[in-house]
């Protein structure tokens, strides 16, 4: 990860570079954390939120 003034091109380049190279099981196993990440955010939150404030207005 690149912030700021880390993000030269030099330093863009080199992490292009690293990707181009990268093993595809490395890719896979990426992707597999990202799959999991997205399904982890991809939820119902207007439904989990009333849950949550039903469970609270019970105790």
């Amino acid at each position: 990860e690149l912030l700021q003034t880390a993000a030269t091109p030099q330093a863009l380049a080199q992490d292009v570079l690293e990707w181009l190279n990268c093993p595809p099981a490395r890719i896979r196993q990426l992707e597999q954390r990202f799959t999991v990440l997205h399904q982890d955010l991809h939820r119902d939150t207007p439904t989990l939120a009333a849950h949550a404030i039903a469970q609270t207005l019970q105790t």
